[in-house]
């Protein structure tokens, strides 16, 4: 498995969650390129870095889209997406998810069942009182951390 990076930093941080290999991509992934093709892409950035993942795919591979945070436009050569064999791309909406009447406990029960087994583990960066929610999640959004942030309910302490 190999894991796309913003910075060095990064990288122990992907090869302890399993990654084999983490490629530094900063703004392109030339260097994910050439440890591909890839059967499964796992997309979250969208934009020109979703058009460079789609010509990673090896032929049969899937590419699931699950956000865009670097941008929702996306331009790819379409010929050279369907020339070099059947590829699928798919896109997981969160909240379509949520909206499809499936109880949520289900999957927070399979969740807490692996982590429980010690198969899934959450990397928290940040316990903040959940009276400081709105500075929580400033912080989420500028990338000021690395990590889930856990909003303390209790006694507001840390």
């Amino acid at each position: 498995m190999t894991a796309m990076v913003r910075t060095a930093a990064d990288v122990p941080r992907a090869l302890g969650f399993g990654a084999h290999h983490a490629a530094v991509t900063a703004e392109d992934q030339g260097e994910a390129a050439g440890v591909g093709p890839f059967d499964l892409i796992v997309e979250s950035v969208g934009g020109p870095s979703l058009a460079r993942s789609l010509g990673m795919l090896a032929p049969g591979g899937i590419c699931v889209v699950f956000g865009v945070t670097g941008g929702a436009g996306t331009t790819i050569d379409a010929r050279a997406f369907y020339m070099s064999g059947s590829r699928t791309v798919t896109g997981l909406a969160v909240f379509e998810e949520i909206k499809s009447g499936e109880p949520a406990a289900r999957g927070l029960s399979l969740l807490l069942a692996l982590a429980a087994e010690g198969r899934l583990a959450a990397e928290i960066a940040v316990r903040r009182p959940w009276t400081e929610m709105p500075e929580a999640a400033a912080d989420l959004l500028a990338r000021r951390h690395k990590g889930k942030t856990v909003l303390l309910v209790q006694d507001g302490g840390r």
